[in-house]
C-alpha cells in the first residue's frame, strides 16, 4: 500500500468522492485516521489479550478496500519475548512491550504511509502525529472497555506511555477525567 503511490492515490481520491470533499488533504487525513485507529487497535488489544504483537510489517499486512475504509488482516503474531538474559516480572511486560509496539506502527506503518501521502498530496507531518496521537487514545480507552475496565486500564495506561515518542509528545492534551484534546487541527 506504501509502495504503490497510484493506487493509494486512488483509494484517498476515491474517499474523497465519497466524502464530497475536494482537497486531497482532507480525504488523506481521514485514511490516515482510519489507518491508525485500525493498526493501534488490533496491536494494543493482541498486548492487553496475551502480549503478543501481531506482525504489522507491510510485507505480510493484507488489506482490502471496502465503502467503510481499508481493512486490514494481520499476519502471524509475533510473541513477544524478552531480551536474552532478563526475565520480567509479568507486570513490566506491557512497558517492556513499548518499543516494540511504537516499532511496528509508528515507524512500521505510519511513517511509510505519511511519507507516501506527502509526496502524492503534500500531507503534513504535523497532522499524521496528531491523527496518530488521538487515534492512540481513542483505540486504548475502546480496548481498555472491550476488557470491562473502567478509567484508565492497561491499554489508557500503555497510550500514555507511548505518547512520550518524539512524533507523539504534546500532539494532544490529557485531561484528568481521562478525556483529551489535540492540539492541532485534524487537517
Amino acid at each position: 500500500l506504501y509502495t504503490d503511490r497510484a493506487l493509494l492515490e486512488v483509494l484517498v481520491r476515491g474517499l474523497a468522492g465519497r466524502m464530497g470533499v475536494d482537497e486531497f488533504r482532507t480525504a488523506a487525513s481521514t485514511f490516515a485516521v482510519g489507518m491508525a485507529a485500525r493498526l493501534w487497535s488490533v496491536t494494543l488489544g493482541a498486548v492487553a489479550l496475551g502480549s503478543a504483537l501481531p506482525d504489522l510489517d507491510p510485507a505480510v499486512l493484507r488489506w482490502s478496500a471496502s465503502q467503510e475504509g481499508p481493512t486490514l488482516s494481520v499476519g502471524r503474531p509475533a510473541y513477544w519475548t524478552p531480551k536474552e538474559g532478563t526475565e520480567p516480572d509479568a507486570s513490566e511486560i506491557p512497558t517492556a512491550m513499548d518499543a516494540p509496539v511504537l516499532a511496528a506502527v509508528l515507524d512500521g506503518n505510519l511513517e511509510r504511509l505519511r511519507q507516501a501521502l506527502a509526496e502524492i498530496g503534500g500531507f503534513a507531518t504535523p497532522l499524521m502525529w496528531g491523527n496518530a496521537a488521538a487515534t492512540l487514545l481513542s483505540s486504548a480507552r475502546i480496548v481498555d472497555r472491550h476488557l470491562g475496565h473502567i478509567g484508565q486500564g492497561p491499554s489508557v495506561r500503555q497510550a500514555h506511555r507511548l505518547l512520550a515518542d518524539p512524533r507523539l509528545a504534546g500532539a494532544v492534551v490529557l485531561h484528568e477525567n481521562g478525556d483529551h484534546r489535540r492540539r492541532s487541527c485534524c487537517l
